[in-house]
């Protein structure tokens, strides 16, 4: 028993020796915040006497107590750094670090220590707070797509990247709210692949980037696709009547990319013949046509003046770039009156020669009772 007791009475010692050192009795609570607000981070200490509190980001000094030691410059009137230091009861005291204006770089863990005279580092109270730093999504255009150009039928990958904290997610959408290639609206990734590009599959792409920090971020990245020129005929026949200086009027669509060369041709005995713009033919491009067409497509119009009966035959519209040819038909035939927009109004001609056959009947009348009105005079005078 009595060589217990040299143990107990250490043993007294080193817990009145310990409960009388400086500790950090609770914990760093993390923060949250977004760039450009204010950070706060909490470390309470008991006992702290004459010994020393240090904040520290890594290996970089802060402060001591509530002297700042880093530089602490002063932007839009605050500092880069404060320490508060805030007196509790039982010997508590709380010293809040606050972080002005924050960066990106400011993120990470935060070091609360008590320097303790005399006792090495490992033996220092100390406790890690972490703060997070919210930055909203930023596109790195380098590493984005930008405007693609691809034939029909090959493929390609889309891709998007962009910065931000926490790390945002990818979205990719059609600018214009059609379907993806696959019948999808979205797709979530940095990448987006259309295995065999369609000639509907061109337009522009956009990217969104979201972490929820706001706002989000997009770009949007635009999809040329190559292909074979298409036509078709607006009407694929017209009718016109002959000899009576009337104007036939046909009309196609052309779409393709590049974009096709056009060129008009008329079926005659000897063949195909390759119509110019001259006295006869009239070539123009439609540009207001009410119509809404797809983004590649073309209104072209061939006029026929004064037609004639070897005009009635097959016309063609033909659009032609380097990948390939293609031409729709359209067949002018015989009518026994005018067609179109352009022809006399028979109304009107009508409507003239009422008038003027109600003029002459006017006349007529009155000439008839002049006359009568004469004759019954020269009777009286007779008499």
């Amino acid at each position: 028993m009595s060589g217990l007791l040299p143990v107990f009475i250490l043993a007294i010692q080193f817990v009145k020796v310990v409960c009388q050192e400086p500790q950090i009795v609770e914990e760093i609570l993390p923060e949250v915040k977004r760039k450009g607000h204010s950070g706060y981070l909490n470390c309470t200490v008991t006992r702290q006497g004459d010994n020393k509190v240090y904040w520290m980001q890594g290996d970089y000094h802060i402060s001591s107590d509530v002297q700042i030691l880093a530089y602490n410059g002063i932007e839009n009137g605050k500092y880069k750094y404060e320490v508060v230091r805030q007196y509790r009861d039982n010997d508590k005291t709380t010293y809040m670090l606050v972080i002005n204006r924050l960066r990106e770089d400011d993120d990470g863990r935060y070091l609360c220590k008590i320097y303790l005279q005399g006792y090495p580092v490992d033996k220092w109270p100390m406790k890690f707070g972490s703060l997070t730093v919210q930055v909203p999504p930023s596109i790195l255009v380098s590493a984005t797509s930008n405007t693609e150009q691809r034939r029909q039928g090959e493929s390609i990958v889309l891709r998007c990247n962009a910065t931000g904290s926490p790390t945002p997610n990818i979205t990719w959408i059609r600018a214009d709210g059609k379907p993806l290639y696959d019948g999808r609206l979205t797709h979530r990734g940095h990448y987006f692949e259309i295995p065999s590009i369609r000639k509907d599959d061109r337009g522009t792409y956009r990217c969104v980037a979201d972490n929820t920090v706001a706002p989000p971020a997009h770009h949007d990245a635009k999809l040329v696709v190559y292909y074979k020129p298409e036509a078709s005929s607006i009407q694929d026949t017209v009718g016109q009547a002959q000899n009576r200086r009337f104007t036939a009027l046909v009309e196609c669509l052309i779409a393709g990319m590049p974009e096709p060369n056009l060129r008009w041709y008329r079926e005659a005995d000897t063949g195909e013949v390759l119509i110019v713009d001259n006295e006869k033919y009239q070539i123009s491009q439609l540009l207001n046509h009410g119509t809404s067409l797809d983004v590649d497509q073309i209104w072209y119009t061939l006029k026929i003046l004064n037609v004639q009966a070897n005009d009635y035959t097959n016309y063609f519209c033909e659009g032609s770039n380097n990948m390939g040819t293609t031409r729709a038909t359209i067949r002018l035939y015989e009518t026994n009156e005018c067609q179109g927009p352009d022809c006399p109004s028979i109304g009107t001609s009508s409507t003239a020669s009422s008038v003027i056959s109600r003029a002459l009947g006017s006349v007529l009348g009155v000439t008839v009772l002049v006359c009568a009105y004469i004759m019954s005079g020269v009777d009286r005078t007779t008499k």
